[in-house]
This record gives structure tokens, C-alpha cells and sequence, in this order.
């Protein structure tokens, strides 16, 4: 038996030796992790699902980390034809309530909480798919070695973090098991050296074929929003007025955003730049901290629910539902993304194909698509309020960088329907 596959097992045994001490003494770990340990090893809806994997010819299964990896897999599930049967394992169980609040129709189910070949087995088994798509990075040797009995092993939009590339046991893990993979594709040319000279990985299993299906799957979502929904969205919310929103925001880009537009109606006064919160997490804590905060420096806030037309007396619009980002993205006039100021920068895709100027904070290398409308230029930097101030004041040139930014945006797109074609010709 190969070296790999003897680790395979070994880890598999200290997995569940693992799991079979921690599960007794579950309720004293967090709440997350308690629910991780209380998952069932056989995953729900797995036998129904088995029963309609018997009316197609082929199963693919793609395997995400949460919601993101998902918004990723869509735009190649929405181009398998009808003949394939494409279901989606989820790491986390925010994934699996993101796709239940949204209603979709797509086959899921949750991982085991232990990456055992037990555990995997009975899931291929049952589903017996032709080729296995990790989305991204949630690679276990487990899942990988049951895959590999089946079919076919690909990794999509794959890039490598700052942690593998600086800790040498990092990318010896990380190498093991990307080398069991069959095909990689990356997100750029860059990417890919990284996973050829900096992994270590032959240059035969990394694809030509590079790109990000994130392009494809934001314009998809932009030309399904009802326009009728927008229209009323625009007239019943946003005064006539240049509006700004600040999409995912923590407390450090509210205070950003917040002495910005202290100092915009000192400046200019009602005309100013009319601000939409978005906060990452909007708990009712976390308003009422925005609201105060917001108090303090004189400015006047209406909440999303409890108004009914545009508040003109307003300066802020404070959204306090979740879900609708994404649309109030195509009604504003520029965005500036949250997170930057706090830690790292949130998607930045959204408002850009959506035609507006985008600008962040400094912390913005996480994202590939970020440092890419940066070295564009099509997207700005803001280290401080100043900064900020600086950009929202011209407004002619923001709309014309929103509409650059659309433009560059369209041109990344393809990726999706490329890599569909190449997954099924290998089935």
C-alpha cells in the first residue's frame, strides 16, 4: 500500500479516536463546535438524494467550504446539461442555511464531522460520482482519497494564502495532497507559479486554462435582480440624492465613514453625499452602536424597516435586513467596501459589475480581485477619512470609473463555461 494511503487510514483511526473522546465532553466547547461534533456521521437527505442520482448518468460533486465556494460552483452547475447530477457537500453549515434561506433548488448535504474514509464511503457509494470539483481551498485527505476510487479530482479557482507560502510544513501539507489531484485550475498566471515553483507542483497538472468564475457569477446575479423591485427599491429608500453605500462595514469603517460625512455637510450641506450602511453583521447591538455613534456626531439616521419613503431629513440610511446588498448596490451611485479598515476587504466584485467606483481601506491583499482593480487603477485607497472625502467630492470622475470598472469587469468573465466543457470531457 502506497505511503499516502497508509497516512490516509492512520489519520483516519486518529480522526475518529479523535471525535470519539471530544464527543462525550461536546457541551463544553463553544456553541460552534458543539454543533460541528453533533452532526450526524451518515448526512441527512443522503438517501434521497441516492434515489435521484438513479435517473441521471453522471454525479459531480462539488465540494465548498461555505456560501462564497457555493456563489462560485453556480455559474458551472448552471451549465451542466441535463444528463449530470450536481451536488454540493458543504464544510460549514452556513452554507447549507444560506441555500435554504435563498430557496435554491440545488442537491446538498453536509459534511461528517470527521474526514474518516468511513464516514466519506457510504456518500460515494451512494452518489458514485464521475468527478469530484473542490471549490477553492477545502481539500481533506479523507474526501480526497474515497474522490480519487470514483473519478476524476479537480480543484477550481485555486489560490494559495499567505500562510502557505511562508510556513515550510504548510506547503509540505499542502503539496501531498494537491499532488492527488488530477487537474488545478487557477485564478491568474500568478497563482499558477506560485503552485508550480513555490508547492513544488508538476507543471503537467496544473491547467493553461486560468480564471475565476467570482466574474461570471456576479454579472449572473446582476441580470436576475427584478427591475421593477429596483425601481421601488430606488423610490421608496434613496432620496435625490449622490448616495454612497458602505456594503459588509465593521465598527472601524463606520467611524471612517462616519466623520466623512460629518465633515462633507460641514462642507457642503444638504447636498452632501447621502450614506447607506450595510454592516457586516447587523445586530440589533451593533446598530444601536451605529445609531449612537452617529448621534454623537450630530448626524440624523433612518433604519431600512420603520420607513416607508425616502427620508429626506436624513443623512444615513441604516439597512438593518439582510439580503438585499446586492440590489442596493445597483441603485447607488459609488461603494465604498468594508472591512479594509478592520481586518480585510469584503467582496468587491458586487458594485463593481454593477457600474459604480469602488474604493477601501488598506487592508485589501486578501483579494485577488481587490489588488486587481488597484493595479488597474480603477479602484482607490482610502487610509483615513480625508482620503474619503477626497474621493466622494468628484463626482464626475466617479462615474466614469464605474463605468471603467464594469467594463474591465466584463472582460474576465468565460472562466465558468471553459472549465464546464473541460470537466465534461473528462467524464
Amino acid at each position: 500500500m502506497p505511503i499516502y494511503s497508509i497516512g490516509v487510514y492512520l489519520g483516519s483511526a486518529i480522526w475518529r479516536l479523535l471525535f470519539c473522546l471530544a464527543y462525550p465532553l461536546r457541551r463544553c466547547f463553544s456553541p460552534r463546535i458543539c454543533a460541528f461534533l453533533d452532526r450526524p456521521i451518515w448526512p441527512a437527505h443522503l438517501d434521497e438524494l441516492a434515489k435521484k442520482r438513479q435517473d441521471y448518468a453522471h454525479c459531480i460533486l462539488f465540494y465548498c467550504s461555505s456560501a462564497g465556494e457555493y456563489e462560485q460552483a453556480l455559474p458551472i452547475l448552471h451549465r451542466l446539461p441535463e444528463s449530470v447530477f450536481g451536488v454540493v457537500i458543504f464544510f460549514s453549515a452556513s452554507g447549507t442555511r444560506f441555500i435554504q434561506n435563498r430557496k435554491d433548488a440545488t442537491p446538498y448535504l453536509l459534511a461528517p464531522p470527521i474526514d474518516t474514509v468511513g464516514a466519506w464511503a457510504p456518500i460515494f457509494s451512494a452518489l458514485r460520482p464521475s468527478c469530484s470539483v473542490v471549490v477553492r481551498h477545502e481539500i481533506w485527505p479523507g474526501f480526497l482519497h474515497v474522490a480519487r476510487q470514483y473519478g476524476r479530482t479537480l480543484l477550481i479557482n485555486g489560490s494559495l494564502s499567505e500562510s502557505v507560502r511562508r510556513s515550510f510544513w504548510h506547503k509540505r501539507w499542502k503539496r501531498a495532497l494537491l499532488e492527488k489531484m488530477d487537474v488545478i485550475y487557477t485564478v491568474n498566471d500568478t497563482e499558477k507559479v506560485h503552485f508550480q515553483h513555490t508547492i513544488g507542483l508538476s507543471a503537467s497538472k496544473i491547467s493553461p486554462l486560468v480564471g475565476d468564475t467570482k466574474y461570471d457569477r456576479v454579472f449572473e446575479r446582476a441580470k436576475a435582480a427584478p427591475a421593477a423591485e429596483l425601481e421601488a427599491l430606488c423610490s421608496r429608500y434613496l432620496p435625490e440624492r449622490f448616495t454612497c453605500i458602505l456594503g459588509s462595514a465593521w465598527e472601524a469603517d463606520v467611524e471612517v465613514a462616519l466623520e466623512s460625512q460629518t465633515q462633507l455637510l460641514r462642507r457642503k450641506g444638504p447636498t452632501a453625499c447621502y450614506l447607506v450602511i450595510v454592516l457586516h453583521e447587523p445586530t440589533e447591538d451593533k446598530l444601536s452602536w451605529v445609531e449612537a455613534q452617529a448621534k454623537q456626531k450630530g448626524l440624523r439616521t433612518a433604519r431600512y424597516s420603520q420607513i416607508e419613503a425616502p427620508q429626506e431629513d436624513s443623512e444615513i440610511l441604516l439597512v438593518d435586513r439582510m439580503g438585499i446588498l446586492a440590489e442596493l448596490y445597483q441603485v447607488a451611485d459609488c461603494a465604498l467596501i468594508g472591512g479594509a479598515f478592520h481586518h480585510q476587504v469584503h467582496n468587491v466584485l458586487e458594485p463593481g459589475c454593477r457600474g459604480l467606483a469602488v474604493a477601501f481601506g488598506p487592508r485589501y491583499e486578501n483579494s485577488h480581485e481587490a489588488c486587481k482593480l488597484v493595479e488597474a487603477g480603477l479602484a482607490t485607497v482610502c487610509h483615513t477619512h480625508v482620503d474619503l472625502i477626497q474621493w466622494l467630492q468628484n463626482t464626475e470622475m466617479l462615474q466614469q470609473k464605474g463605468k471603467d470598472t464594469r467594463t474591465f469587469l466584463l472582460a474576465q468573465q468565460g472562466t465558468a463555461e471553459k472549465i464546464t466543457k473541460e470537466i465534461m470531457a473528462q467524464i
